[in-house]
C-alpha cells in the first residue's frame, strides 16, 4: 500500500495497525506500549504510514458520481438530475501555537480547522481540503478550493446549505424559508413550492452530514485531535477520509449505516452576506420547486398505499 515496507522487527501490517490506532484515538505513548516501540521509533512510523497512504490519494479518493441513484431514480430525486452529490465543511479540533491561534477559534468557542468536505450518494468522499482555521467562512474555504482544482462539468451541481451563495455549480436552499428536516412533521408539512423544495434539498443534502458523521464516529481521533504538528494535524484528516473510502469501497460497512444521528445545526451557521448567486441557478431552483410541487398529489397517494 502506497510502498510500505516492513522493516528489520517489524511488519507492515504491524504499521498500519498502529496507525489505525492512532486514529481511534490513541496517544502516541500509549501506541507505543501497546506495540512495544519507544515513543521516538512509534511517532517515525505513524508518520511513515501517513505518507504511504497520501500517495494512494489517486486510488482511495471516490470519481465525483455523474452516474449516481439521482439519474437513475423513479421518484422524486430524478428533478435533481445533473446532482453529483453535496459538500459542506466541518470543524476538526485543533492544537495550534498560542501565539497563533485567534484565526482557529471558530464561533462556537473552540480551536478547529474548517475542513471541506466533497461526497457522493454512497457516502464516499470525492474532494477533501484541509487547513482552513476554524474562524473561516465556509464559503470563503469554497474558492479556495475551486481556485485548486475542485470541478463541476458543465450543467452538473452540488447541493449545499444556506451558508453558501448559489452559483453555475453550487445549488442552495431557499433562504428565510424553513429548511431543516426536523421543522417538518406529518402536522407540519410543507406549504409551499419554495418549502416543498428546502424540505426536498435537506433530504438529499444530509449525505454530506451522514458521511462526516460515519467519518467522525469511526476514527475518534476527528473529535479530541492530539498535539502533532498542524501540517500532520491536517494529514490525519486527510487520511481518515481516505481509508474511510477504501472501507465503504472493499467490503460491508453496515454497522455505521443508518446508525448516524446528525442533529440539526445552529442557524447562525448559515448566516451569509454576499450577494445572492448566478440568476441560471436560481431559475433551476425555481423550475424544480415547481416540478415537485406538482407532484404533491401522487406522492401522497403513494404513501398513503404504503401506509395501508
Amino acid at each position: 500500500m502506497g510502498g510500505l515496507i516492513p522493516g528489520r522487527k517489524i511488519s507492515a501490517g504491524e504499521k498500519l495497525a498502529m496507525f489505525m490506532f492512532m486514529l481511534g484515538g490513541e496517544t502516541n505513548g500509549k501506541v507505543a506500549d501497546r506495540f512495544n516501540h519507544s515513543p521516538s521509533k512509534t511517532s517515525a512510523i505513524i508518520h511513515e504510514v501517513a505518507e504511504c497512504i497520501l500517495r494512494c490519494k489517486e486510488t482511495f479518493m471516490a470519481q465525483p458520481g455523474l452516474d449516481n441513484f439521482v439519474e437513475r431514480s423513479t421518484s422524486w430525486e430524478r428533478h435533481f438530475t445533473g446532482c453529483m452529490g453535496a459538500l459542506d465543511g466541518s470543524h476538526i479540533p485543533a492544537i495550534v501555537p498560542a501565539e497563533n491561534d485567534l484565526p482557529f477559534i471558530n464561533r462556537k468557542g473552540f480551536h478547529s480547522q474548517n475542513v471541506l468536505g466533497v461526497c457522493n450518494f454512497n457516502l464516499e468522499f470525492t474532494y477533501i481540503l484541509t487547513g482552513w482555521e476554524g474562524s473561516a467562512h465556509d464559503s470563503r474555504v469554497l474558492r479556495d478550493a475551486m481556485s485548486k482544482g475542485l470541478q463541476c462539468p458543465e450543467n452538473y451541481f452540488y447541493l449545499a446549505d444556506a451558508g453558501y451563495g448559489s452559483s453555475e455549480s453550487i445549488l442552495p436552499p431557499y433562504r428565510c424559508v424553513r429548511y431543516h428536516l426536523a421543522e417538518f412533521s406529518d402536522d407540519n408539512t410543507p406549504n409551499t413550492p419554495q418549502e416543498w423544495f428546502n424540505y426536498r434539498h435537506s433530504q438529499l443534502r444530509n449525505v454530506i452530514e451522514r458521511t462526516w458523521g460515519v467519518l467522525k464516529k469511526r476514527f475518534p481521533m476527528l473529535s479530541n485531535m492530539h498535539s502533532y504538528e498542524f501540517v500532520f494535524q491536517c494529514t490525519i484528516v486527510a487520511c481518515a477520509c481516505l481509508i474511510h473510502n477504501f472501507i465503504r469501497q472493499n467490503g460491508s460497512d453496515s454497522f455505521f449505516d443508518g446508525r448516524i444521528s446528525t442533529p440539526d445545526r445552529d442557524v447562525r451557521e448559515f448566516e451569509f452576506t454576499a450577494a445572492e448567486g448566478t440568476e441560471v441557478m436560481n431559475e433551476h431552483r425555481d423550475r424544480i420547486a415547481a416540478l415537485l410541487w406538482d407532484e404533491r398529489p401522487q406522492q401522497r397517494q403513494r404513501q398513503e398505499r404504503r401506509r395501508r
